[in-house]
């Protein structure tokens, strides 16, 4: 949402709103009381729909700061700064003791549960950053020690993908949809360089011919 959330931000900072967003959670705040906010929901909503990505309606909702701190994403946010709560920050302690006690068993690094779990975990942990706590980097350290590991499904998955992409390239390069494929992809590489160093090269070798047009269409 790089190209269009700035243009967001300007709109709703003329309307004196913050906009904030942490991985996929977006909260506008306002120093008005009883702030209607129905023109910002409705601008992000529009947002989202032009990049085809979907909303969790059962997590959309307005809340009323009163006197006591008010909890957002996990997070206790008073008039001044934001904080993370000592509760939280115990039971993300004890998530990525978990990870790393899981990461200990032979072969479960390559699974998708577990693979699943850390990103999950790791969102939580980059919070850390967004408040500038001071365990973020130790947590961060412990993580990046114990990172997902590609399975030989992961290497044939890469395959099939990079396959299909230059398979489509003269129809479909200037698609978004073929552009979103093509990162995909390239994040898929990240995690098979972990072990498959020779063919995430190759592969990467191949993507770099085959770059989308989407961008410098839209840009230009």
């Amino acid at each position: 949402m790089w190209d269009i959330e700035p243009k967001l931000v300007e709109r709703l900072q003329r309307h004196k709103l913050t906009y904030t967003r942490l991985v996929d959670d977006i909260t506008v705040s306002s120093k008005v009381s009883n702030f209607q906010f129905d023109m910002a929901l409705s601008h992000i909503t529009r947002m989202l729909e032009d990049k085809d990505l979907p909303i969790n309606h059962s997590k959309t909702k307005i809340s009323y700061v009163s006197i006591s701190p008010l909890m957002v994403h996990g997070m206790r946010v008073n008039f001044s700064e934001p904080r993370y709560p000592s509760d939280e920050l115990r039971k993300l302690r004890a998530s990525v003791h978990n990870l790393e006690k899981l990461a200990s068993q032979t072969g479960y690094r390559t699974t998708f549960a577990y693979r699943k779990d850390f990103n999950r975990c790791m969102g939580r942990v980059n919070k850390l950053k967004r408040v500038k706590h001071d365990k973020h980097a130790v947590l961060l350290k412990k993580l990046k020690k114990i990172l997902p590991l590609p399975s030989k499904t992961d290497l044939k998955r890469v395959g099939l993908s990079v396959n299909r992409l230059e398979s489509d390239y003269s129809d479909k390069k200037e698609t978004y949809w073929y552009k979103k494929r093509f990162y995909m992809a390239q994040d898929r590489l990240n995690i098979l360089n972990r072990t498959f160093t020779k063919s995430a090269a190759q592969y990467r070798e191949r993507l770099n011919k085959i770059k989308p047009l989407y961008d410098s269409i839209e840009n230009g």
